[in-house]
Parts: C-alpha cells; sequence; structure tokens
C-alpha cells in the first residue's frame, strides 16, 4: 500500500510535469506565430516606407525637370533671336546703335523670358554679356556695375559675380547665393548663351536665373528631411548640382556611386556616432542628374516604432500571462487527475474488499 502511495505522488509530479510542458509548448507555439506575423508586418511597413520615398522623391524631381525644360525653351528662343545675337557681338559702347539696338532686344525679351518668370519659382533674371560688361532683360538694359550695385537681390560685388558668370564650372546648377558669400539663401542658375568658340575668345553671354529658395522647397515638401537629413544631386560627372541640407554632412558621389542599391535604397553609417543613414536615390529622364536623400534611419522608420513597442509590450505580457495560465491550468488539471486517481483507487479497494469478502463466503460454505 505504502508503494502504492509513492507511486501515485511520483505519477501526480508526472502528470503535472507532463501539463505544464504542453502547455508552455501551446504558448511557444503561438509566440512563434505571434513573431511570424510581425517579421512579416515590419518587412511590408518598411518597403511602404521605402516606396513612398521613392513615389515622392521621384514626384518632386519631375516638377524641377518641368521648371529646367520650360527654362531651357526660353533660352533657346533667346538664342534663336537675331537681335540679341547682333548685340553680344558689339563692343563700342560710345555708338547710339549700340544703345537703340540694345533697346530692340529688350522689347523683343517680354516675349520670351517675362513669361517664364510669371510661371516658374523665379524671381528675377538678367543676361550678362561680356564682350561690352553689359546686363539686359526685359525691364533693364544697363552697365553690368551698376546693375549689380543697385540690384538688392543680388548682394555681391560686381566684379566677382562678373568671373562667376563666365566660368563654365558653375553653368548649369543651382548655386546657393550662401556658397557665393551671400546672405541670401535663394539659387543662382547659369545657362551659357554662348558657343564653345566663342567662350574660348572671351565672349560669353550668360542668361542668369534667380530660383526662389522657399518655392523650389514646396516641391519637395512631401519629403521630411528630419533637421540633419539632406537631397543632393550629381550629374554624370560627379559635379554637385543641387544640394537642399538640413543641416548634415554631404556624402561625396564616389562613395554614393559605389553603393550597393536594391530598389533605390541603399543605407550608410556615417559620422564619428555611427549614425545609421537611409538612402533613396532616382535619376532625371530631363538631364540625367542622380538624386540621393539621404535621411536618419531611425526617425525614416517613425511608423516602425510604435509598432515594435507595441508587439514588445504584447509579447511581454503574453509570456507572463502564459506562464501564470501554464501553472494555473497545470496545478488545477493536476488536481483533477489527482481526484480522479483517488477515486479509482477507492472504487479498486471496494471491489478487492467485495471479492475477499466473496471468497470467504464460499470457503466457510465448503
Amino acid at each position: 500500500m505504502k508503494n502504492r502511495r509513492l507511486t501515485l505522488k511520483h505519477n501526480n509530479m508526472s502528470y503535472k510535469k507532463q501539463l505544464m510542458l504542453s502547455y508552455t509548448l501551446i504558448l511557444a507555439i503561438i509566440l512563434l506565430i505571434g513573431v511570424i506575423l510581425y517579421s512579416l508586418s515590419y518587412r511590408q511597413v518598411k518597403n511602404g516606407i521605402y516606396q513612398q520615398n521613392r513615389l515622392s522623391l521621384s514626384a518632386s524631381v519631375t516638377q524641377l525637370d518641368n521648371t529646367l525644360e520650360l527654362t531651357n525653351a526660353s533660352v533657346k528662343q533667346i538664342t534663336a533671336n537675331s537681335l540679341f545675337n547682333n548685340l553680344i557681338n558689339k563692343k563700342n559702347r560710345g555708338d547710339s546703335s549700340f544703345y537703340y539696338l540694345g533697346y530692340k532686344t529688350q522689347q523683343s525679351f517680354k516675349s520670351s523670358i517675362t513669361p517664364v518668370e510669371l510661371l516658374l519659382p523665379i524671381n528675377n533674371s538678367f543676361i550678362y554679356i561680356e564682350k561690352s560688361s553689359y546686363a539686359i532683360s526685359p525691364i533693364v538694359f544697363s552697365d553690368f556695375e551698376f546693375f549689380i550695385w543697385h540690384n538688392t537681390k543680388y548682394p555681391m560685388d560686381p566684379a566677382l559675380l562678373s568671373k562667376i558668370l563666365v566660368d563654365p564650372a558653375y553653368w548649369n546648377k543651382f548655386i546657393p547665393f550662401e556658397q557665393l558669400g551671400a546672405s541670401s539663401k535663394n539659387f543662382l542658375y547659369l545657362y551659357p548663351l554662348t558657343s564653345a568658340s566663342q567662350v574660348a575668345n572671351h565672349s560669353s553671354s550668360v542668361i542668369c536665373y534667380q530660383f526662389d529658395h522657399e518655392k523650389i522647397i514646396k516641391y519637395f515638401s512631401s519629403i521630411n528631411f528630419y533637421n540633419n537629413g539632406y537631397l543632393v544631386a550629381y550629374d554624370k560627372n560627379g559635379n554637385q548640382t543641387f544640394l537642399l541640407s538640413g543641416g548634415g554632412p554631404v556624402i561625396e558621389y564616389d562613395i554614393l556611386k559605389n553603393m550597393d542599391f536594391e530598389h533605390n535604397i541603399a543605407h550608410f553609417t556615417q559620422g564619428s556616432n555611427r549614425e545609421e543613414m537611409l538612402i533613396t536615390t532616382v535619376s532625371s529622364s530631363y538631364n540625367n542628374w542622380n538624386y540621393y536623400l539621404i535621411q536618419p534611419e531611425e526617425k525614416a522608420y517613425y511608423s516602425i516604432t510604435p509598432y515594435q513597442r507595441f508587439f514588445t509590450t504584447v509579447t511581454l505580457a503574453a509570456i507572463i500571462l502564459g506562464g501564470i495560465l501554464a501553472v494555473i491550468f497545470s496545478s488545477f488539471g493536476n488536481q483533477k487527475i489527482l481526484k480522479l486517481s483517488n477515486e479509482l483507487n477507492i472504487k479498486e479497494s471496494l471491489a478487492s474488499s467485495l471479492n475477499l469478502l466473496v471468497e470467504k463466503q464460499k470457503t466457510g460454505c465448503g
């Protein structure tokens, strides 16, 4: 009888362990399914962020391309203007015909330059003629130095600006005025209006567009730079042609072009603090510039962070609650099994006693 009780006690502990193991396995399976679902959801959310970046950047670049295409169309009209072509080859400013030709050219520009300024984010424009050192626009025809000194839109030294205007290194790109030492945040964009041979003979003429910084930013209003992010563009030769900066250091073109982009997305670690950056790239179909949107990866994944916290909280709660329930259910199940075992033992004991009594009666009768 004593051995039977020991066996019962041993079986009781065995049943409890088995129940605990069963409930733990069920809990582990549920958690595993949760982890798989979370992983799939996490990947889907990240892909959604990547897709949103690509679409937003592509739409913004298209807007800027359309702007440059319209300005280029205006430039073609100017270069085809016979009055203008005659004017840029005149050097004698003492000749009255020079001023009359300038006036006629100025009037003709009202149909080519003025409409562009009204349609696009341009604050001001003029053409610099190197040979005569004159500036001309639909409303101005004057000595270049006088024009700059009396034009608050160009807070620069005329001698410095004249050198910049005829330097091919500054052509066909957005140049921040701050880069030139001016206080304005606007962009300078220079289009050459003369052939390579004329440039070689120091007879350049360049149209200068001043793009409004705030209006250009609106093209990219759907993109968040997160303070230290930025947007940079490089031409096919690796020259920087455009920059909207939130304050972070700009990654060099040689590094960007050698990155392994997957679906126009790459990752990069920069700075002494090893900050992870998310990079999205789009190529212009108009001028083949490569645009790179660089954002702090942690902030770019802002929509994932609350999701991660929620999943972590739910997982910890499920583990704690599951553990408690496993203990309760296993104890409860073990008590039920013990009760059934006791009842079975009692019945077996009664049956055994009854058999002994029957056997005694049979023996007595015999």
